[in-house]
C-alpha cells in the first residue's frame, strides 16, 4: 500500500514539474528582447550657424517594438570636419566656415548623416571712403574715394575703388574680424599693388570696417565704412 502512495505521489510530482517546467517555457518565450533597431537626428536639414555660434541637436533612438527614446545625451556625436564641433549632448559649434556631415552612434548603429553648413559671421556688404597719398615723380599727391565691398559665406571680400584712382580689392575677413586684403590702384597704365589691413565688426545686424592701406611710391592712407550683414 505504501508503495502505492509512494509511486502516486512520485506520479504527481512528476506531472507538477513538468507542467511548471512548460509554464516556465512559453514564459520565457512569450517575453521579446526590445533592441534599438535605429537613429533619427532632428533636425534633419538644420539651418546654417555663423562661426562663434551653437545649434542644439536632438537624437532619438527607435526601438524594435515601435517605442521610442530621446538619446542625445547617450549617443556619440561623430563630425566628418573637425571645423565643426558636437558635444556630448548634441550640441554644434561653429568653428570655421564649411561644411560637414554629422552623425550619431550608439552600440554600433549610426544614423543617417545630416548636412551641416558653418558660415561667416562677417557675411554682407559694406561701403565707405579711403583717403591718402602716394608721390608720383617728385610730387606728393593726395588721394581720396568710395569703396564698396561684398563679404561672402566665406569670408572672401571682393570690392571696387574709386575716386582718384580706381581699382579692385580681394582678400579675406578671418573668424575673429581681421582683414587682409589687396588691391590695384590703376594710374594711367601702372598698376599700383596696395596691401589693406583692418578689422571687420559687427553691432547687431549692422557691418563696420576700418584701416589702412600701404602700396608702392609711399602710398598710405586709412578706410572706414559700414553695410549691413546677410545672415
Amino acid at each position: 500500500m505504501k508503495r502505492k502512495q509512494s509511486g502516486f505521489i512520485s506520479f504527481c510530482l512528476s506531472i507538477a514539474f513538468m507542467g511548471a517546467l512548460i509554464l516556465s517555457i512559453v514564459g520565457c518565450a512569450s517575453k521579446t528582447t526590445i533592441k534599438l533597431s535605429s537613429i533619427e537626428i532632428s533636425p534633419s536639414n538644420p539651418p546654417n550657424i555663423t562661426v562663434g555660434s551653437n545649434f542644439q541637436l536632438k537624437a532619438t533612438g527607435i526601438y524594435s517594438d515601435g517605442s521610442t527614446l530621446d538619446i542625445t545625451a547617450k549617443v556619440t556625436w561623430e563630425s566628418s570636419n573637425t571645423g565643426i564641433i558636437v558635444a556630448g549632448i548634441g550640441q554644434a559649434s561653429g568653428i570655421e566656415p564649411g561644411t560637414a556631415k554629422v552623425t550619431a552612434v550608439l552600440n554600433g548603429i549610426a544614423s543617417a548623416p545630416i548636412l551641416f553648413t558653418v558660415v561667416s559671421a562677417f557675411q554682407g556688404s559694406a561701403n565707405g571712403v579711403w583717403s591718402g597719398q602716394m608721390t608720383i615723380g617728385t610730387a606728393s599727391t593726395s588721394l581720396s574715394g568710395t569703396f564698396s565691398a561684398t563679404i561672402n559665406e566665406n569670408g572672401g571680400v571682393t570690392g571696387t575703388m574709386t575716386g582718384t584712382y580706381s581699382g579692385s580689392i580681394v582678400g579675406q575677413v578671418t573668424t575673429n574680424g581681421n582683414l587682409n586684403a589687396t588691391g590695384n590702384l590703376m594710374v594711367g597704365s601702372t598698376n599700383y599693388v596696395t596691401t589693406w589691413s583692418g578689422t571687420v565688426t559687427l553691432s547687431g545686424t549692422s557691418l563696420n570696417i576700418q584701416g589702412t592701406w600701404t602700396g608702392s611710391n609711399g602710398g598710405s592712407g586709412v578706410f572706414s565704412g559700414s553695410g549691413t550683414t546677410s545672415n
